[in-house]
């Protein structure tokens, strides 16, 4: 299962994707999962727009994931934050500015948990 990730309410939306998705490259368990997300081109279009970061979530990964949007969303920056974050049936959206880091970290691990067994999603 994909966790994908956006950027909402910013104007500078494609730097902070082009950001968030080499701040998740670097991150040693989710190294070779992470991955830019476009729509399909329209008619006459060439190609999408990065509109999202997509992260295959498999043994680890979800946890690897919270603790480093978590550590991503505590950097300092000129402009707000507001990121959603969906995984199967489940979505939420965290404010950088009007939230707190463990409860960050907390509202992530819930989002990204399996419902039907309380367990985080694995990948055979």
């Amino acid at each position: 299962m994909d966790a994908r990730i956006t950027i909402l309410k910013q104007d500078d939306q494609h730097s902070h994707l082009e950001l968030l998705s080499d701040w998740l490259s670097y991150e040693p368990e989710l190294h070779g999962r992470v991955r830019k997300s476009a729509p399909p081109p329209g008619v006459n279009e060439l190609g999408g727009v990065v509109d999202a970061i997509a992260v295959v979530l498999g043994s680890g990964t979800a946890s690897a994931l919270a603790l480093a949007l978590k550590t991503w969303l505590a950097q300092p920056r000129k402009s707000d934050i507001t990121i959603r974050v969906e995984a199967g049936d489940r979505s939420i959206e965290i404010d950088a500015k009007r939230i707190t880091e463990g409860r960050i970290e907390s509202m992530l691990e819930q989002a990204l948990r399996d419902e039907s067994s309380g367990e985080q999603h694995e990948t055979p």
